[in-house]
């Protein structure tokens, strides 16, 4: 894990999982690699196109929903918020 991208988001979902805010199965490093390599996606997206950023992130967030509790209100608001935090730097 190189990036600071990288090494923030592993920070956060090792915070989120120690909390109980999601569940112990998700692998943290995994999971922070794989969301920087959605951004790294978008990103290229980006540069050719005009890729759907708000759709991607709310895929996403469901995603990690999946990984939480699918009754919970406050988890997509919450993912979406550490997507768009990740994103902006």
């Amino acid at each position: 894990m190189a990036s600071s991208t990288s090494r923030e988001a592993l920070e956060k979902l090792l915070q989120m999982r120690a909390s109980g805010y999601i569940r112990s199965w998700v692998r943290p490093h995994a999971m922070a690699e794989l969301l920087v390599s959605i951004g790294n996606g978008v990103a290229t997206h980006a540069h050719y196109g005009e890729p759907d950023i708000d759709g991607v992130i709310d895929q996403v967030a469901l995603l990690l929903l999946a990984a939480r509790d699918q009754k919970s209100k406050v988890w997509p608001t919450a993912a979406r918020a550490l997507l768009k935090q990740m994103r902006t730097g």
